[in-house]
């Protein structure tokens, strides 16, 4: 069975959302921001000592590529995170049919 059709948007969108967060809580990061009623939408706010990140996160479900971020999105992202003093970063999120997390592609932007 296939299940990449069992799952919305929302459900592939909020999980690999939650594995960059987890990522970066695992990595020492603090969380300043993460709406998870709206996945896609949002950035993912995150600081580490001085050092902030704003992450705009793509997912897919295995064997599919995450699209990577549009010309607009990338600068609006860009000017966000300079906005807040942040480095902005793309999170491109790979998952499997249990929606669990098969890798995380970064690009600084």
């Amino acid at each position: 069975m296939n299940t990449k059709f069992m799952y919305t948007p929302y459900d592939i969108g909020l999980a690999g959302e939650g594995a960059v967060v987890g990522w970066f809580r695992t990595n020492g990061w603090t969380i300043i921001k993460w709406d998870t009623k709206s996945p896609g939408a949002t950035d993912i706010e995150t600081q580490l000592g001085q050092k902030k990140a704003l992450t705009q996160v793509k997912s897919t479900i295995f064997p599919s590529e995450p699209f990577g971020l549009l010309t607009d999105e990338e600068k609006a992202i860009k000017s966000r995170a300079l906005r807040l003093g942040a480095e902005a970063w793309e999170a491109m999120v790979r998952l499997d049919g249990n929606l669990k997390p098969l890798g995380i592609r970064w690009r600084q932007l």
